[in-house]
C-alpha cells in the first residue's frame, strides 16, 4: 500500500488508516525534526493503545536508527563452553539523518526540515488492520514547510509488534530513581536531561557511568548522528555535523537486571522514555 498527504503549510494533520491499508512505515519529507508525532491503534473491541504519545520526530528517529543499529549487530551462535545460544556483538554505525535550511537571509530553527525522515510503525513489517480496527497518526507542530508531505508504505510481511515509546517522568524531589526495567529494553534521554550518572548491574556486577562516559560511548558507537546543511544563493554547504548524541541518547538495558539514574541539585522534573516492541 501507499497513501501520501500533503503538510505544505500547515501546523497539524490527523490520518486516520483502517482497514487494508496496513502500514510499515512513515517517510516525512521536509517536515521540521521538533514537529511532534502521536500513534493510537483503536481495535474493533473499543479498546485504545497509544504507541507514540506526542513525541518529536527528531527524537523518534534517531531512537529508530540506534535500535536498528544495535540489533543488526547481535549475531547469535553457539557458545563452545557452554553449548547455550550466545550473542557476539559486532560494531554498526547508526544511519545519519540530514537536516537542511532553505535560506536566503538569517538561519532560523523555524526553517530547519528534515530532508526525508522514515519512521518504521511496525516492527519487521506492516500493521495488519483487521475490520473495525482504526490507527491514527497524528502530526502536529508542523512549521508550515512548503513542499511537505507524509507517505505510509506497506511491508512485505505482518509486523511482530509495535515500536512502543512510553514517556515517564522523573520527579525533582528525587535524586535516584530505581527504573522499572519490566518489558523495557531500551531507555532514552533527551539532551538536557541526561542524568549526572547512570548506574547499571548486569551479570551480578555493578557498572557505573557518569553521563560523559556515556556521551563519549555514543560517539564512539553510533560516530555522526546528523548532518545539518543550509541552501543559500544557489550553493549547499554543511552547516554542522553531530557525533553520538543529537536528539537523543539512547541505552540497550536488554541485559541489565537494574539501572539506577542519579542527578543532584534538581528543580524541575526531567523526562526519560523507554522503549520496547509489543
Amino acid at each position: 500500500m501507499s497513501l501520501k498527504f500533503d503538510l505544505s503549510g500547515l501546523t497539524q494533520k490527523k490520518i486516520k488508516l483502517t482497514e487494508n491499508d496496513n502500514p510499515a512505515s512513515m517517510i516525512l519529507t521536509n517536515v521540521s525534526p521538533e514537529a511532534k508525532i502521536k500513534v493510537d491503534y483503536r481495535k474493533k473491541n473499543g479498546q485504545t493503545v497509544t504507541y507514540i504519545n506526542n513525541l518529536s520526530v527528531g527524537l523518534v528517529l534517531e531512537s529508530q536508527k540506534k535500535i536498528e543499529a544495535l540489533s543488526s549487530s547481535r549475531v547469535p551462535f553457539n557458545h563452545p563452553r557452554t553449548g547455550k545460544i550466545a550473542f557476539l556483538d559486532i560494531p554498526v554505525t547508526a544511519r545519519s539523518y540530514e537536516t537542511h535550511m532553505h535560506t536566503t537571509g538569517q538561519m532560523s530553527p523555524e526553517a530547519l526540515a528534515l530532508k526525508s525522515a522514515i519512521i518504521s510503525l511496525g516492527v519487521n513489517g506492516e500493521i495488519n488492520l483487521e475490520k473495525g480496527d482504526d490507527l491514527t497518526i497524528t502530526i502536529s507542530n508542523l512549521k508550515k514547510h512548503d513542499n511537505s508531505f507524509v507517505e505510509f508504505k506497506g511491508g512485505r510481511s505482518v509486523a511482530t509488534g509495535f515500536y512502543t515509546f512510553t514517556n515517564s517522568v522523573w520527579e525533582k524531589k528525587d535524586d535516584r530513581l530505581n527504573v522499572d526495567l519490566s518489558n523495557v529494553q531500551f531507555l532514552a534521554f533527551k539532551p538536557q536531561d541526561i542524568p549526572d550518572q547512570i548506574n547499571f548491574i548486569i551479570n551480578g556486577q555493578l557498572i557505573e557511568h557518569t553521563s560523559d562516559n556515556l556521551k563519549a560511548f555514543s560517539v564512539d558507537r553510533f560516530g555522526i548522528t546528523s548532518v545539518q546543511s543550509y541552501f543559500n544563493e544557489g550553493v549547499t554547504e554543511v552547516k554542522n555535523i553531530t557525533y553520538g548524541v543529537g536528539n537523543v541518547l539512547l541505552l540497550d538495558v536488554r541485559g541489565a537486571s537494574s539501572v539506577v539514574l542519579e542527578k543532584d541539585g534538581r528543580t524541575t522534573d526531567l523526562d526519560y522514555y523507554t522503549l520496547n516492541f509489543k
